[in-house]
């Protein structure tokens, strides 16, 4: 019965491996077109809905006609807007609305929140990361992938007494959130790695490790499992001439 069960298993798992490896190939897609049609509809539903209700009833806008006029007229307002606020004139303007709203309570930190978040994401400059390395963190003995960001402050430095660095540790499998930490230089350690790989491992949960780090695992260098085979070495050859020993043919002893 268990042999009979194990032939099933052996059967069906390179069917199991394909079906596998087709879901991994089609959900990443269809989370991403499923993701964009629930944002379109909600932007729909709550803004271009209520925009095209009112052009259609109140200004005589054909239906077909609506969005494309709504959308033209949306990027003509932030055209203008753009240019304004470039201005001396429209930086002042602009300035003392924002003065305005930090005065408000409760408007001020959802509006400060929000501003954040819209400089972050328009903004023109973009985070460079220098390089990749390792950290022990949150604990010592607990290492963790680390993408370094500057060189930090000064006042940082002087206290360490050495220099030190602003690194970001990506969480997984959501690497777009993290922890911001000022770290001693001399307690990080470079990792030959390219940023891609570094995310695709934080993002695959250590799944999918760097080419060139499984390279040193496979072709000896320095490391554990290059030690680990050294140590092995002597043993494994001990069995071999053993079994040899034993698959030899008698010598024949008669002359």
């Amino acid at each position: 019965m268990k042999r009979g069960q194990d032939e099933t298993a052996t059967r069906l798992h390179p069917f199991r491996t394909a079906v596998l490896r087709g879901l991994g190939v089609a959900l990443p897609p269809l989370l991403t077109i499923g993701i964009f049609i629930w944002a379109g509809r909600f932007v729909y539903e709550n803004l271009a809905a209520p925009v095209i209700s009112l052009t259609t009833d109140y200004i005589g806008v054909k239906p077909v006609y609506a969005i494309p006029c709504i959308l033209s007229l949306f990027l003509l307002v932030l055209y203008l807007l753009g240019k304004f606020v470039a201005v001396r004139l429209g930086w002042i303007f602009w300035t003392l609305f924002e003065r305005g709203i930090d005065r408000v309570p409760l408007v001020r930190n959802v509006y400060g929140a929000v501003k954040q978040v819209s400089d972050f994401v328009l903004s023109e400059r973009e985070i460079e990361y220098s390089r990749v390395v390792a950290v022990e963190w949150p604990r010592r003995g607990i290492w963790s992938l680390a993408l370094v960001t500057s060189e930090s402050m000064v006042d940082i430095e002087a206290a360490a007494n050495e220099p030190v660095l602003a690194v970001l540790i990506p969480t997984s499998p959501m690497p777009m959130t993290g922890f911001t930490l000022t770290i001693k230089k001399s307690e990080a350690i470079d990792l030959n790695i390219t940023f891609d790989e570094a995310i695709q491992f934080v993002v695959s949960c250590g799944v999918v490790i760097p080419p060139k780090q499984l390279r040193r695992m496979t072709t000896g260098e320095p490391g554990l499992a290059a030690s680990t085979r050294a140590a092995a070495a002597p043993e494994d050859a001990l069995d071999i001439s053993a079994d040899a020993a034993r698959e030899a043919p008698p010598e024949d002893e008669t002359l």
